[in-house]
Protein backbone atom coordinates (compact mmCIF):
# COMPACT_ATOMS: atom_id res chain seq x y z
CA UNK A 1 0.00 0.00 0.00
CA UNK A 2 1.37 3.02 -1.28
CA UNK A 3 0.64 6.21 1.00
CA UNK A 4 -0.32 7.61 -1.63
CA UNK A 5 -2.78 5.41 -2.85
CA UNK A 6 -6.08 4.13 -0.70
CA UNK A 7 -6.99 0.50 -1.15
CA UNK A 8 -9.41 -0.30 -3.06
CA UNK A 9 -10.09 -3.72 -2.65
CA UNK A 10 -11.95 -4.17 0.03
CA UNK A 11 -11.42 -7.51 0.47
CA UNK A 12 -7.74 -7.19 0.41
CA UNK A 13 -7.12 -6.12 4.15
CA UNK A 14 -3.48 -7.18 4.76
CA UNK A 15 -0.54 -4.62 4.56
CA UNK A 16 2.68 -6.21 3.35
CA UNK A 17 4.89 -5.13 6.28
CA UNK A 18 8.79 -5.31 6.38
CA UNK A 19 10.21 -5.33 10.04
CA UNK A 20 13.54 -4.10 10.27
CA UNK A 21 15.09 -5.43 13.29
CA UNK A 22 12.06 -8.21 13.83
CA UNK A 23 14.19 -10.89 15.19
CA UNK A 24 15.00 -7.83 18.86
CA UNK A 25 13.28 -7.54 21.65
CA UNK A 26 10.92 -5.21 20.91
CA UNK A 27 10.76 -5.73 17.07
CA UNK A 28 9.96 -9.35 17.30
CA UNK A 29 6.59 -8.40 19.67
CA UNK A 30 5.60 -6.17 16.69
CA UNK A 31 6.12 -8.48 13.87
CA UNK A 32 4.07 -11.04 16.31
CA UNK A 33 1.21 -8.04 16.51
CA UNK A 34 1.25 -7.32 13.01
CA UNK A 35 1.01 -11.07 11.74
CA UNK A 36 -2.17 -12.04 14.51
CA UNK A 37 -3.93 -8.91 13.45
CA UNK A 38 -3.48 -10.75 9.66
CA UNK A 39 -1.00 -8.55 7.82
CA UNK A 40 2.16 -10.50 5.69
CA UNK A 41 4.89 -10.08 7.85
CA UNK A 42 8.72 -10.16 6.81
CA UNK A 43 11.58 -9.81 9.73
CA UNK A 44 15.07 -8.50 8.65
CA UNK A 45 18.15 -8.40 10.22
CA UNK A 46 21.75 -9.17 9.45
CA UNK A 47 22.19 -12.45 11.68
CA UNK A 48 20.66 -15.69 9.56
CA UNK A 49 20.60 -17.81 12.24
CA UNK A 50 18.47 -15.64 14.34
CA UNK A 51 16.53 -15.01 11.50
CA UNK A 52 15.83 -18.74 10.78
CA UNK A 53 15.42 -19.66 14.47
CA UNK A 54 12.89 -16.94 14.74
CA UNK A 55 10.70 -17.77 11.11
CA UNK A 56 11.26 -21.52 12.43
CA UNK A 57 9.22 -20.13 15.93
CA UNK A 58 6.83 -18.28 13.88
CA UNK A 59 6.05 -19.96 10.83
CA UNK A 60 3.54 -17.51 9.39
CA UNK A 61 6.91 -14.78 9.40
CA UNK A 62 9.20 -14.57 6.71
CA UNK A 63 12.67 -13.40 6.96
CA UNK A 64 15.15 -11.59 4.90
CA UNK A 65 18.80 -11.03 5.45
CA UNK A 66 19.42 -6.89 5.38
CA UNK A 67 21.30 -4.58 7.48
CA UNK A 68 19.37 -1.12 8.37
CA UNK A 69 22.25 1.10 6.66
CA UNK A 70 22.50 -0.90 3.26
CA UNK A 71 18.54 -1.00 2.36
CA UNK A 72 17.90 0.31 -0.57
CA UNK A 73 14.90 1.40 -2.52
CA UNK A 74 14.81 -1.52 -4.72
CA UNK A 75 14.85 -3.68 -1.39
CA UNK A 76 11.48 -2.09 -0.63
CA UNK A 77 9.24 -2.37 -3.44
CA UNK A 78 7.76 -5.70 -2.55
CA UNK A 79 6.31 -4.10 0.95
CA UNK A 80 3.73 -1.53 1.98
CA UNK A 81 5.26 -0.51 4.86
CA UNK A 82 8.56 -0.67 6.33
CA UNK A 83 9.33 -0.39 10.08
CA UNK A 84 12.41 0.47 11.69
CA UNK A 85 12.04 -1.35 15.39
CA UNK A 86 16.26 -2.00 15.54
CA UNK A 87 17.77 1.11 17.27
CA UNK A 88 19.81 2.63 18.88
CA UNK A 89 18.35 5.76 16.97
CA UNK A 90 20.94 8.28 18.53
CA UNK A 91 23.54 8.99 15.77
CA UNK A 92 21.78 7.19 13.31
CA UNK A 93 21.49 8.21 9.65
CA UNK A 94 18.18 9.05 7.69
CA UNK A 95 18.92 6.12 4.58
CA UNK A 96 16.03 3.91 5.80
CA UNK A 97 12.81 6.94 5.78
CA UNK A 98 14.76 8.37 2.82
CA UNK A 99 14.63 4.90 0.95
CA UNK A 100 11.14 4.37 1.48
CA UNK A 101 10.36 8.13 0.65
CA UNK A 102 12.22 7.04 -3.32
CA UNK A 103 10.42 3.56 -2.55
CA UNK A 104 6.86 5.36 -2.23
CA UNK A 105 6.04 3.57 0.51
CA UNK A 106 5.06 4.42 4.74
CA UNK A 107 7.51 4.07 7.48
CA UNK A 108 7.41 4.29 10.87
CA UNK A 109 9.73 3.56 13.97
CA UNK A 110 10.20 3.46 17.30
CA UNK A 111 12.36 6.05 18.33
CA UNK A 112 12.33 7.95 21.60
CA UNK A 113 15.43 9.78 20.51
CA UNK A 114 14.72 13.25 20.46
CA UNK A 115 17.66 14.58 17.76
CA UNK A 116 16.83 11.60 15.75
CA UNK A 117 13.15 12.62 15.64
CA UNK A 118 14.05 16.39 14.56
CA UNK A 119 16.04 15.16 12.40
CA UNK A 120 13.13 12.81 10.63
CA UNK A 121 10.83 15.72 10.69
CA UNK A 122 13.24 17.52 7.79
CA UNK A 123 12.39 15.04 5.38
CA UNK A 124 8.50 16.48 5.69
CA UNK A 125 8.85 18.37 2.18
CA UNK A 126 10.02 15.57 0.56
CA UNK A 127 7.75 13.11 2.04
CA UNK A 128 5.03 15.40 1.01
CA UNK A 129 6.00 15.66 -2.75
CA UNK A 130 6.20 11.60 -2.75
CA UNK A 131 2.55 11.32 -0.95
CA UNK A 132 3.57 9.16 1.84
CA UNK A 133 3.84 9.17 5.76
CA UNK A 134 7.40 8.67 7.23
CA UNK A 135 6.21 8.27 11.21
CA UNK A 136 9.06 8.62 13.93
CA UNK A 137 8.63 7.79 17.52
CA UNK A 138 5.65 5.73 17.15
CA UNK A 139 5.94 4.03 20.53
CA UNK A 140 5.22 5.07 24.37
CA UNK A 141 6.95 8.56 24.17
CA UNK A 142 5.44 10.27 21.66
CA UNK A 143 3.19 9.13 20.41
CA UNK A 144 1.37 7.58 23.75
CA UNK A 145 2.29 10.22 25.99
CA UNK A 146 0.71 12.60 23.61
CA UNK A 147 -1.96 11.00 23.07
CA UNK A 148 -2.61 10.64 27.43
CA UNK A 149 -1.77 14.38 27.78
CA UNK A 150 -4.02 15.85 24.63
CA UNK A 151 -7.10 13.44 26.35
CA UNK A 152 -5.82 14.87 30.06
CA UNK A 153 -6.02 18.57 28.64
CA UNK A 154 -9.18 18.64 26.00
CA UNK A 155 -10.56 21.25 27.98
CA UNK A 156 -7.91 22.88 29.76
CA UNK A 157 -7.93 26.71 28.39
CA UNK A 158 -4.16 27.11 29.79
CA UNK A 159 -1.85 23.90 30.54
CA UNK A 160 1.27 24.73 32.77
CA UNK A 161 2.99 21.64 33.10
CA UNK A 162 3.10 18.25 31.45
CA UNK A 163 4.63 15.85 33.82
CA UNK A 164 5.86 11.92 31.97
CA UNK A 165 7.48 9.01 33.74
CA UNK A 166 7.61 5.44 33.17
CA UNK A 167 9.56 2.76 35.56
CA UNK A 168 10.01 -0.53 33.97
CA UNK A 169 10.20 -4.04 35.50
CA UNK A 170 13.76 -5.22 36.27
CA UNK A 171 12.38 -8.10 34.08
CA UNK A 172 11.76 -6.03 31.15
CA UNK A 173 13.37 -7.10 28.11
CA UNK A 174 16.44 -4.55 27.99
CA UNK A 175 18.51 -5.12 25.09
CA UNK A 176 22.02 -4.27 23.95
CA UNK A 177 20.20 -1.14 22.21
CA UNK A 178 18.04 0.37 25.21
CA UNK A 179 21.00 -0.22 27.44
CA UNK A 180 23.54 1.63 25.09
CA UNK A 181 20.95 4.64 24.45
CA UNK A 182 20.52 5.28 28.11
CA UNK A 183 24.18 5.01 28.67
CA UNK A 184 24.90 7.51 25.95
CA UNK A 185 22.27 9.74 27.50
CA UNK A 186 23.72 9.64 30.63
CA UNK A 187 24.38 13.32 31.62
CA UNK A 188 24.80 15.04 29.01
CA UNK A 189 22.75 18.67 28.75
CA UNK A 190 18.35 18.54 28.16
CA UNK A 191 17.04 21.75 27.09
CA UNK A 192 13.80 21.21 28.43
CA UNK A 193 10.89 22.81 26.63
CA UNK A 194 10.39 25.75 28.77
CA UNK A 195 14.35 26.78 27.88
CA UNK A 196 15.54 25.98 31.06
CA UNK A 197 18.38 23.85 30.98
CA UNK A 198 19.22 19.80 32.95
CA UNK A 199 20.99 17.06 32.79
CA UNK A 200 20.00 13.63 31.91
CA UNK A 201 19.60 11.07 35.05
CA UNK A 202 20.91 13.99 37.60
CA UNK A 203 17.36 14.97 38.39
CA UNK A 204 15.49 11.75 40.39
CA UNK A 205 11.91 12.01 41.69
CA UNK A 206 9.53 9.71 42.89
CA UNK A 207 6.33 7.54 41.05
CA UNK A 208 4.13 6.39 43.63
CA UNK A 209 0.64 4.98 41.97
CA UNK A 210 -1.38 3.33 44.56
CA UNK A 211 -4.58 1.08 43.97
CA UNK A 212 -7.12 0.76 46.65
CA UNK A 213 -5.01 3.16 49.16
CA UNK A 214 -2.19 0.62 48.83
CA UNK A 215 1.00 1.56 47.62
CA UNK A 216 1.37 -0.31 44.03
CA UNK A 217 4.24 1.39 42.26
CA UNK A 218 6.81 3.66 44.71
CA UNK A 219 10.03 3.93 42.55
CA UNK A 220 12.36 6.61 41.76
CA UNK A 221 12.94 7.51 38.24
CA UNK A 222 15.07 9.89 36.57
CA UNK A 223 15.24 13.01 34.43
CA UNK A 224 15.99 12.02 30.71
CA UNK A 225 15.53 13.72 27.57
CA UNK A 226 12.20 13.05 25.55
CA UNK A 227 11.12 14.30 22.18
CA UNK A 228 8.04 15.54 24.31
CA UNK A 229 9.57 18.47 24.73
CA UNK A 230 9.30 19.40 21.33
CA UNK A 231 5.75 17.83 20.37
CA UNK A 232 3.96 18.59 23.11
CA UNK A 233 4.07 22.88 23.16
CA UNK A 234 3.28 22.36 19.66
CA UNK A 235 -0.07 21.15 20.38
CA UNK A 236 -1.64 21.93 23.72
CA UNK A 237 -2.38 25.72 25.14
CA UNK A 238 0.07 28.00 27.02
CA UNK A 239 3.72 26.31 25.97
CA UNK A 240 3.43 24.10 28.74
CA UNK A 241 6.96 23.27 30.14
CA UNK A 242 7.60 19.21 29.79
CA UNK A 243 9.48 16.99 32.28
CA UNK A 244 10.38 13.03 31.36
CA UNK A 245 11.40 10.42 34.00
CA UNK A 246 12.28 7.07 33.57
CA UNK A 247 14.01 4.37 35.73
CA UNK A 248 14.49 0.39 36.12
CA UNK A 249 11.92 -0.89 39.33
CA UNK A 250 15.45 -1.96 41.20
CA UNK A 251 16.99 1.20 42.67
CA UNK A 252 20.72 -0.43 42.45
CA UNK A 253 19.81 -0.21 38.84
CA UNK A 254 18.84 3.92 38.97
CA UNK A 255 21.14 4.67 41.67
CA UNK A 256 24.23 2.87 38.67
CA UNK A 257 22.98 5.32 36.05
CA UNK A 258 23.02 8.27 38.45
CA UNK A 259 26.17 7.73 39.20
CA UNK A 260 27.52 7.20 35.95
CA UNK A 261 25.49 10.23 34.47
CA UNK A 262 27.73 12.56 37.68
CA UNK A 263 30.95 11.34 36.18
CA UNK A 264 29.86 12.44 32.64
CA UNK A 265 28.57 15.70 33.76
CA UNK A 266 31.85 16.72 35.81
CA UNK A 267 33.72 15.63 32.84
CA UNK A 268 35.64 12.88 34.33
CA UNK A 269 34.49 10.98 31.23
CA UNK A 270 33.31 11.86 28.12
CA UNK A 271 30.61 8.89 27.67
CA UNK A 272 28.87 6.43 29.51
CA UNK A 273 28.95 3.76 26.82
CA UNK A 274 32.04 2.72 28.27
CA UNK A 275 30.20 0.72 30.77
CA UNK A 276 27.78 -1.13 28.43
CA UNK A 277 29.62 -4.69 28.74
CA UNK A 278 29.01 -4.23 32.90
CA UNK A 279 25.44 -3.23 32.48
CA UNK A 280 24.50 -6.29 30.11
CA UNK A 281 26.01 -8.38 33.44
CA UNK A 282 24.43 -6.52 35.95
CA UNK A 283 21.24 -6.50 33.67
CA UNK A 284 21.31 -10.33 33.32
CA UNK A 285 22.13 -11.06 36.63
CA UNK A 286 19.32 -9.15 38.34
CA UNK A 287 16.74 -10.33 35.59
CA UNK A 288 15.29 -12.35 38.17
CA UNK A 289 14.46 -9.84 40.73
CA UNK A 290 11.37 -7.63 40.97
CA UNK A 291 7.42 -8.58 40.70
CA UNK A 292 7.44 -8.01 37.32
CA UNK A 293 5.28 -4.72 37.24
CA UNK A 294 5.84 -1.49 34.54
CA UNK A 295 4.25 1.30 35.33
CA UNK A 296 3.65 4.68 33.29
CA UNK A 297 2.47 8.02 34.42
CA UNK A 298 1.10 11.18 32.88
CA UNK A 299 0.83 14.45 34.84
CA UNK A 300 -1.37 17.26 33.21
CA UNK A 301 -1.63 20.75 35.30
CA UNK A 302 -3.73 23.94 33.93
CA UNK A 303 -6.93 25.70 33.74
CA UNK A 304 -10.48 24.11 33.26
CA UNK A 305 -13.43 26.44 33.89
CA UNK A 306 -11.79 29.15 35.45
CA UNK A 307 -9.95 26.33 38.13
CA UNK A 308 -6.32 25.30 38.29
CA UNK A 309 -6.04 21.99 38.54
CA UNK A 310 -4.03 18.31 37.86
CA UNK A 311 -5.15 15.09 35.89
CA UNK A 312 -3.22 11.97 36.64
CA UNK A 313 -3.35 9.41 34.37
CA UNK A 314 -1.25 5.64 35.38
CA UNK A 315 -1.14 2.50 33.75
CA UNK A 316 0.04 -0.34 35.75
CA UNK A 317 1.05 -3.87 33.41
CA UNK A 318 1.82 -6.94 35.48
CA UNK A 319 3.12 -10.46 34.64
CA UNK A 320 6.24 -8.71 32.90
CA UNK A 321 4.02 -7.48 30.05
CA UNK A 322 4.97 -4.17 30.16
CA UNK A 323 7.65 -4.19 26.96
CA UNK A 324 4.18 -4.71 25.11
CA UNK A 325 3.32 -0.84 25.48
CA UNK A 326 6.09 0.57 23.12
CA UNK A 327 5.24 -1.96 20.61
CA UNK A 328 1.60 -1.57 20.14
CA UNK A 329 1.49 2.08 18.97
CA UNK A 330 2.89 0.79 15.47
CA UNK A 331 -0.30 -1.32 14.31
CA UNK A 332 -2.35 1.14 15.77
CA UNK A 333 -0.89 3.60 13.25
CA UNK A 334 -1.26 1.09 10.58
CA UNK A 335 -4.65 0.78 11.19
CA UNK A 336 -5.06 4.37 10.94
CA UNK A 337 -3.20 4.37 7.67
CA UNK A 338 -5.08 1.69 6.83
CA UNK A 339 -8.32 4.29 7.50
CA UNK A 340 -6.79 7.06 5.51
CA UNK A 341 -6.50 8.89 8.55
CA UNK A 342 -3.26 10.16 8.32
CA UNK A 343 -1.73 12.75 6.47
CA UNK A 344 1.51 12.55 3.99
CA UNK A 345 4.52 13.72 5.23
CA UNK A 346 7.70 13.40 7.80
CA UNK A 347 8.11 13.40 11.57
CA UNK A 348 5.78 12.72 15.03
CA UNK A 349 2.17 12.46 14.94
CA UNK A 350 0.96 12.34 18.50
CA UNK A 351 -2.53 13.26 17.28
CA UNK A 352 -3.97 10.90 15.02
CA UNK A 353 -4.37 8.05 17.78
CA UNK A 354 -6.41 7.74 21.48
CA UNK A 355 -4.76 5.97 24.10
CA UNK A 356 -7.14 3.05 24.68
CA UNK A 357 -6.84 2.13 20.34
CA UNK A 358 -3.27 1.60 21.26
CA UNK A 359 -3.49 0.07 24.97
CA UNK A 360 -6.92 -1.81 23.63
CA UNK A 361 -4.30 -4.41 22.00
CA UNK A 362 -2.64 -5.10 25.15
CA UNK A 363 -3.16 -9.12 27.07
CA UNK A 364 -6.68 -8.98 28.41
CA UNK A 365 -6.16 -8.43 32.66
CA UNK A 366 -2.49 -7.26 31.90
CA UNK A 367 -2.92 -3.66 32.81
CA UNK A 368 -4.99 -1.43 35.30
CA UNK A 369 -5.77 2.47 34.32
CA UNK A 370 -6.80 4.78 36.41
CA UNK A 371 -7.68 8.52 35.75
CA UNK A 372 -8.10 10.98 38.75
CA UNK A 373 -8.48 14.66 38.94
CA UNK A 374 -7.18 16.96 41.69
CA UNK A 375 -7.04 20.82 42.82
CA UNK A 376 -3.65 21.70 41.23
CA UNK A 377 -2.71 23.80 44.43
CA UNK A 378 -0.47 22.52 47.19
CA UNK A 379 -2.16 24.29 49.56
CA UNK A 380 -5.41 23.40 48.60
CA UNK A 381 -4.91 19.70 48.25
CA UNK A 382 -3.36 19.91 52.03
CA UNK A 383 -5.62 21.86 54.04
CA UNK A 384 -9.08 20.74 55.28
CA UNK A 385 -10.49 24.37 55.10
CA UNK A 386 -8.75 25.54 52.43
CA UNK A 387 -11.47 27.46 51.35
CA UNK A 388 -12.27 29.39 54.60
CA UNK A 389 -9.09 31.54 54.23
CA UNK A 390 -8.80 35.13 52.94
CA UNK A 391 -9.49 35.42 49.47
CA UNK A 392 -5.68 37.22 49.21
CA UNK A 393 -3.97 33.87 50.90
CA UNK A 394 -6.37 31.26 48.37
CA UNK A 395 -5.15 33.40 45.63
CA UNK A 396 -1.47 33.05 46.22
CA UNK A 397 -1.45 29.78 46.46
CA UNK A 398 -3.51 28.76 43.73
CA UNK A 399 -2.49 30.88 40.87
CA UNK A 400 -0.38 28.83 38.02
CA UNK A 401 2.80 28.03 38.06
CA UNK A 402 5.44 28.85 37.52
CA UNK A 403 4.43 31.92 39.12
CA UNK A 404 6.15 35.30 41.25
CA UNK A 405 5.19 37.73 44.12
CA UNK A 406 6.77 40.85 45.69
CA UNK A 407 6.47 43.00 48.14
CA UNK A 408 8.36 44.38 51.80
CA UNK A 409 9.52 42.60 54.90
CA UNK A 410 10.99 43.17 58.15
CA UNK A 411 13.67 40.75 59.62
CA UNK A 412 14.47 40.34 63.01
CA UNK A 413 17.27 37.98 63.90
CA UNK A 414 17.88 36.20 67.49
CA UNK A 415 20.44 37.61 69.71
CA UNK A 416 22.31 34.05 70.28
CA UNK A 417 26.10 33.54 69.14
CA UNK A 418 24.69 30.47 66.90
CA UNK A 419 21.87 32.44 65.34
CA UNK A 420 24.40 33.66 62.29
CA UNK A 421 25.65 29.95 62.08
CA UNK A 422 22.04 28.55 61.99
CA UNK A 423 20.87 31.47 59.53
CA UNK A 424 23.69 30.97 56.91
CA UNK A 425 23.23 27.13 57.18
CA UNK A 426 19.90 27.70 55.98
CA UNK A 427 20.32 30.86 53.98
CA UNK A 428 17.89 33.08 56.06
CA UNK A 429 18.30 36.87 55.51
CA UNK A 430 20.09 39.54 58.05
CA UNK A 431 18.21 42.12 60.18
CA UNK A 432 16.29 44.76 58.47
CA UNK A 433 14.13 47.16 59.60
CA UNK A 434 12.44 47.63 55.43
CA UNK A 435 13.85 45.18 52.87
CA UNK A 436 12.57 44.25 49.49
CA UNK A 437 11.30 40.47 49.08
CA UNK A 438 10.88 38.46 45.86
CA UNK A 439 9.09 34.83 45.67
CA UNK A 440 9.60 32.60 42.96
CA UNK A 441 6.83 29.59 42.87
CA UNK A 442 7.58 26.47 40.55
CA UNK A 443 6.05 23.00 40.25
CA UNK A 444 8.09 19.96 41.59
CA UNK A 445 6.94 16.56 41.33
CA UNK A 446 3.69 16.95 43.44
CA UNK A 447 4.74 19.66 45.50
CA UNK A 448 6.03 23.17 45.03
CA UNK A 449 9.68 25.11 45.24
CA UNK A 450 9.68 28.47 47.01
CA UNK A 451 12.60 30.44 46.20
CA UNK A 452 12.93 33.88 48.45
CA UNK A 453 14.76 36.89 47.86
CA UNK A 454 15.05 38.96 51.06
CA UNK A 455 17.09 41.88 49.28
CA UNK A 456 19.64 40.04 47.65
CA UNK A 457 19.66 37.04 50.04
CA UNK A 458 17.97 33.75 48.40
CA UNK A 459 17.14 30.64 50.16
CA UNK A 460 14.34 28.15 49.17
CA UNK A 461 12.55 25.01 49.95
CA UNK A 462 10.65 22.55 48.98
CA UNK A 463 6.88 21.51 50.26
CA UNK A 464 5.04 18.46 49.68
CA UNK A 465 1.30 17.50 51.00
CA UNK A 466 1.18 15.18 54.20
CA UNK A 467 -1.60 14.30 55.21
CA UNK A 468 -3.97 17.38 56.81
CA UNK A 469 -0.98 19.36 55.96
CA UNK A 470 2.69 20.06 54.19
CA UNK A 471 6.55 18.66 54.63
CA UNK A 472 8.81 21.66 54.32
CA UNK A 473 12.40 20.20 53.03
CA UNK A 474 15.60 22.83 53.56
CA UNK A 475 18.23 20.39 52.31
CA UNK A 476 18.76 17.19 54.50
CA UNK A 477 16.06 18.96 56.84
CA UNK A 478 12.37 18.42 56.23
CA UNK A 479 9.77 20.16 58.66
CA UNK A 480 6.11 18.81 59.20
CA UNK A 481 3.22 21.18 59.82
CA UNK A 482 -0.41 20.64 60.37
CA UNK A 483 -2.47 23.79 58.47
CA UNK A 484 -4.99 25.27 60.33
CA UNK A 485 -7.60 27.98 59.42
CA UNK A 486 -9.29 30.17 62.27
CA UNK A 487 -10.86 33.21 61.18
CA UNK A 488 -10.08 33.15 58.09
CA UNK A 489 -6.28 32.96 58.92
CA UNK A 490 -3.77 30.40 57.49
CA UNK A 491 -1.22 28.82 60.36
CA UNK A 492 1.25 26.11 60.03
CA UNK A 493 1.06 24.72 63.01
CA UNK A 494 4.51 22.52 63.93
CA UNK A 495 3.71 18.76 63.58
CA UNK A 496 7.20 16.86 63.83
CA UNK A 497 10.68 17.36 62.18
CA UNK A 498 13.18 14.48 60.37
CA UNK A 499 17.14 14.41 59.12
CA UNK A 500 17.61 12.77 55.86
CA UNK A 501 14.03 10.85 56.39
CA UNK A 502 14.73 9.92 60.12
CA UNK A 503 12.34 11.16 62.34
CA UNK A 504 14.02 13.66 65.37
CA UNK A 505 12.78 14.19 68.82
CA UNK A 506 9.97 15.99 69.49
CA UNK A 507 11.60 17.76 72.43
CA UNK A 508 14.16 19.34 69.43
CA UNK A 509 11.71 20.16 66.96
CA UNK A 510 11.80 24.12 66.29
CA UNK A 511 8.64 26.04 66.93
CA UNK A 512 6.87 29.18 66.12
CA UNK A 513 3.57 29.24 64.34
CA UNK A 514 3.62 30.72 60.51
CA UNK A 515 0.38 32.38 59.30
CA UNK A 516 -0.51 34.18 56.69
CA UNK A 517 -3.89 36.64 56.37
CA UNK A 518 -5.39 39.51 54.23
CA UNK A 519 -4.81 42.58 55.02
CA UNK A 520 -6.14 45.87 52.87
CA UNK A 521 -6.55 43.29 50.27
CA UNK A 522 -2.93 42.26 50.13
CA UNK A 523 -1.13 38.58 51.29
CA UNK A 524 0.59 39.05 54.58
CA UNK A 525 2.89 36.70 56.10
CA UNK A 526 4.76 36.63 59.56
CA UNK A 527 6.96 34.20 60.01
CA UNK A 528 9.05 33.26 63.40
CA UNK A 529 11.45 30.58 63.78
CA UNK A 530 12.49 29.55 67.19
CA UNK A 531 14.53 26.53 68.61
CA UNK A 532 14.51 25.20 71.81
CA UNK A 533 17.53 26.31 74.09
CA UNK A 534 18.77 28.38 71.65
CA UNK A 535 15.63 30.36 71.31
CA UNK A 536 14.69 32.94 68.66
CA UNK A 537 16.56 33.16 64.97
CA UNK A 538 14.62 34.52 62.79
CA UNK A 539 11.65 36.67 62.59
CA UNK A 540 9.96 37.81 59.28
CA UNK A 541 7.17 39.73 58.35
CA UNK A 542 5.49 41.63 55.87
CA UNK A 543 3.23 41.43 52.23
CA UNK A 544 3.33 39.86 48.97
CA UNK A 545 1.64 40.76 45.46
CA UNK A 546 1.74 39.68 42.09
CA UNK A 547 4.27 41.58 39.99
CA UNK A 548 1.66 43.07 37.12
CA UNK A 549 -0.50 44.78 40.21
CA UNK A 550 -0.22 48.04 41.48
CA UNK A 551 0.96 49.36 45.06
Amino acid sequence: MSGAQPRDDPEDACVKILVVGGTGGFGSVIARQLCDEGHRITVAGRNKKRGKAFVHANPDIDFVELERSAIKPQDLAAYDIVVDASGPFQDTLLSLPSAAIAAGIDYLDIADDRAFIRRVSRLDRKARDAGVRILSGVSSIPTLSGAVALELASDMELVESVEIAITASSKAAFGRAVLLSMLEGAGKPITRADETMGRAMASPRTIEIKRDGQATIDRIVLEVDSPDHDTLPTVLPGNPSVTFHAGSELALHNRAIQAIASLVSRGVISTGTRFLPFASIARRASAGFGDGRSAMEVRVTGQAGGKRIMRRWTVVASRNTGPMIPCLSVPAMIEAIKDDRVSSGAGPSIDILASDEILGRMPEGSISIETTETRASLYARAMPRFEQVHPAVRALHDQPMPAAAQGRASVVRGNSFLVPLIARLFGFPPASADTEVRVHFEAHGTGERWTRNFGGTTFSSVLTERTGGVSERFGPFSFHFDLKEKEGRLAMVPAGWSMLGMPMPRFLMPSGIATEYEEAGRFHFDVPIVLPIIGPIVHYRGWLEKPDMEN
